[in-house]
């Protein structure tokens, strides 16, 4: 039996084999980071839609948001819509931008920003809750490059078209 290092050739077969399926996975993700880095750098804002379902409508309800991350439907044709490195929660009705719902300051580094969005309805009111979660940034850039900013998750209503906390 070859002995390298006192293992096993199978044990050290199946390590090399997990170091090249490492190195693949690496690549793969490496260039698929490039491919798109490379599509929006050459000024195409939108990559292509693919869908494998015959029965699926895909249509473009609003063009023009910068990096939006999430949204929520209030609605079948109202959404509210974050933009991740803006700080903003936009609202869409019927294909039309409404002004900003919401903005706050956000760390944008590293996947930072305007995270996450749902909607329920509150109890009390005919108007719906709103929860968003974001990185909060702190004002100083140096301080959210080490710490990250601060994880927030905030429940606001949606009264005349803004969100408030009150």
């Amino acid at each position: 039996m070859l002995v390298i290092l006192n293992l096993p050739v199978s044990l050290v077969f199946t390590f090399l084999f997990i170091i090249f399926v490492l190195l693949v996975v690496l690549l793969v993700v490496h260039y698929d980071h490039y491919l798109v880095e490379a599509t929006l750098s050459q000024g195409f804002n939108q990559m292509p839609i693919i869908s494998n379902e015959p029965d699926l409508k895909i249509e473009v309800v609003f063009k023009g948001l910068k990096f939006p991350t999430s949204m929520a439907f209030l609605g079948p044709n109202d959404i509210l819509v974050l933009e991740k490195n803006n700080g903003t929660v936009k609202r869409i009705v019927n294909g039309t931008l409404f002004p900003t719902v919401h903005n706050v300051n956000v760390a944008t580094k590293a996947g930072r920003g305007m995270l996450g969005i749902n909607v329920a309805q509150s109890g009390n009111s005919s108007s719906p809750y709103v929860f968003v979660y974001f990185i909060e940034s702190s004002g100083n850039k140096n301080h959210d490059a080490e710490t990250g900013g601060k994880a927030r998750l905030y429940r606001y209503e949606l009264k005349d078209n803004i969100l408030t906390d009150k």
